[in-house]
């Protein structure tokens, strides 16, 4: 995943040369932002992070539950 959006972000970044590109990425792209930011900071000017992952393992235990509760609720 870390080398697809490393390609991504070159592919969609026309100024790249300049480094201005500012990114925002929500849910699992703060995981892959903050490495891309670590790994490659020529990339990017900036990195915004929405929703930030901190603990992978918990937060998908907790995405489990809600959707398990959610699927147990009544159809409208």
């Amino acid at each position: 995943m870390e080398q697809d959006t490393l390609e991504v972000v070159k592919l969609s970044s026309p100024s790249l040369q300049k480094g201005k590109d500012p990114y925002c990425w929500p849910f699992m792209g703060s995981v892959l932002g903050l490495w891309l930011a670590h790994e490659h900071p020529e990339t990017i000017y900036a990195y915004v992070g929405v929703g930030q992952v901190v603990n992978m393992e918990q937060n998908a235990r907790l995405v489990y539950r809600d959707e398990l509760n959610q699927s147990a609720l009544p159809s409208r």
